[in-house]
């Protein structure tokens, strides 16, 4: 500057540097996301299904989006920067950089807290306050990356929180039995109460109970009331909605679990409307007391008022008692499926039954839960590389960040810890009078993203979800130690790395003062 060269021109070396700099990150990144993220998360999902090949393609309107984006923001605060520090005039960038001057905090006017404090430790809460900019960026890194790998344990917690909540919570028998009306014609002739007397005979089963059920379409929305069967909108019927017409005096609670999605109430079924599932409600936009209009088997289709709406992870469901299908659409037909519980299950038991019954006394077929469980189990697993991509992520995030404004932040201070080290500060007293500054800071910024990485695994579970499947947004309590835990290590690490450069501070920098 003291030569003649303009602010724009000093500008323009840094510009061009961050441009670069960018550039090649962005273009390693798309790399990255559209090659190797996508075939870990293929090869997830081919532990489950079979996938045909994985065809990579190149998605032009998002290239671009990342490239404006990744080189837009670091341009920008680059050209930000510098025009801060070209403010000054050339005798003051030649001299160097006096340390920022300290203020009082807002902690000082709290005595019985500031008291209690050494002189370190106010030390190192003055000097953290001191540097807001700095504050404020390493929050903001550390809590993504906290918020990341949070989301990333949330969505494994989430898929086996739907295994616990549909087979354990709510659906508590193990078999389904549909019968079959032309089978038992054609064979041995014998009726749905005598395969259930039968199955309850058959010490292998705990408990029996016979249900009708048949899967069906539903158009629902909200109504004053009077509106017609016919009148039914084309553009909101939801189809294969299961429905189950249950006799209100049998101990059907100990079969489905029937919970307020709400706050998790018991929910019983009455004679004055149907039970049905909260992802059915969410689709259909109805809520507790308006009118949905549904088929029966028969496709004799009548207006059903919702008298409550369930927690149900798995499946469209609407339940009924036999009473108000009775009296909505005439007589009920005879019972057609069985719920049973088993007394012991192993996969030996369940083939056992499988060949005992499958062939012969009216069952049409017989579905056992441990074979889904078995399914998403291994969904769950495959979901571990997914959760490992988010972690590793994770920690590219915060070691850049940690990494960046920790060199930074010894850069501006090297004479500040100089002199302490004239002091007689010792050298692990020395990078502790700098990490501490760091460690405080990281568990802010953790806690901050455990905050957000809620927010964000909700957006997550929200998002994917699809239709007949309502995932949860719990997040288990150990998801949040591991979360946090593994952000101070990286913050630990980082710390390790930048340990030589404190030691390699010569004691004679402390004379090199602006004063």
């Amino acid at each position: 500057k003291a030569l003649g060269y303009g602010n724009g021109s000093l500008a323009q070396k840094f510009r061009i540097y961050a441009l670069f700099a960018s550039l090649i990150g962005s273009v390693i990144g798309i790399a990255l996301g559209l090659t190797v993220f996508p075939l870990i998360i293929i090869n997830a999902y081919k532990m489950m299904y079979i996938l045909p090949e994985i065809n990579y393609t190149i998605n032009i309107p998002l290239i671009l989006t990342v490239f404006t984006v990744a080189i837009g923001v670091t341009t920008f605060v680059t050209y930000a920067a510098c025009r801060m520090e070209l403010r000054e005039t050339p005798s003051i960038l030649m001299r160097p950089k006096a340390p920022k001057e300290g203020k009082r905090i807002l902690l000082e006017k709290i005595p019985f807290i500031w008291n209690k404090l050494n002189f370190i430790g106010k030390v190192t809460i003055r000097n953290i306050f001191r540097y807001k900019k700095r504050f404020i960026m390493t929050v903001v890194g550390i809590a993504g990356c906290s918020a990341l790998m949070l989301a990333g344990y949330g969505i494994k917690d989430s898929i086996s929180g739907l295994i616990d909540g549909q087979f354990g919570k709510i659906f508590s028998y193990d078999v389904s039995m549909n019968y079959d009306e032309k089978k038992q014609e054609d064979d041995e002739n014998i009726s749905i109460n005598e395969l259930s007397d039968m199955l309850n005979d058959d010490d292998r089963f705990s408990q029996v109970m016979k249900v009708y059920s048949y899967t069906s379409n539903v158009s629902a929305q909200s109504f004053e009331g009077g509106l017609e069967a016919e009148d039914i909108d084309e553009d909101i019927i939801s189809d294969n909605v299961i429905f189950d017409v249950i006799d209100k005096s049998l101990p059907y609670g100990d079969f489905i679990g029937m919970y307020s999605y709400k706050d998790d109430s018991r929910v019983a079924i009455d004679d004055d409307g149907v039970v049905i599932s909260q992802s059915l409600a969410e689709s259909m936009n109805v809520k507790t007391g308006d009118y949905i209009f549904a088929e029966n088997d028969n496709e004799e289709v009548e207006k059903l008022r919702v008298s409550n709406i369930i927690t149900m992870y798995v499946g469209d469901y609407i339940f009924m008692s036999t009473d108000y299908y009775n009296s909505v659409y005439g007589d009920m037909p005879d019972n057609n499926s069985i719920m049973a519980k088993l007394v012991e299950k192993s996969t030996d038991i369940e083939n056992s039954i499988g060949m005992d019954y499958l062939n012969k006394h009216g069952v049409g077929n017989i579905t056992f839960f441990t074979d889904t469980i078995n399914r998403f189990t291994n969904m769950i697993q495959s979901l571990d590389i997914v959760t490992l991509v988010l972690i590793v992520s994770s920690a590219l995030l915060a070691f850049v960040v940690l990494y960046n404004l920790t060199n930074v932040n010894i850069s501006e201070r090297i004479r500040e810890i100089a002199t302490l080290k004239v002091l007689g500060f010792y050298d692990m007293e020395v990078s502790m009078y700098v990490y501490r500054e760091n460690i405080i800071i990281t568990i802010i910024g953790a806690f901050v993203g455990l905050f957000l990485g809620v927010g964000l695994h909700t957006f997550i579970m929200k998002t994917i979800a699809v239709d007949g499947v309502m995932f949860g947004t719990d997040i288990k309590p150990v998801s949040f130690v591991f979360a946090f835990l593994l952000t101070m290590t990286f913050s630990v690490f980082v710390n390790v790395v930048m340990n030589g450069k404190l030691k390699k501070i010569a004691m004679v920098t402390s004379l090199k003062s602006v004063e």
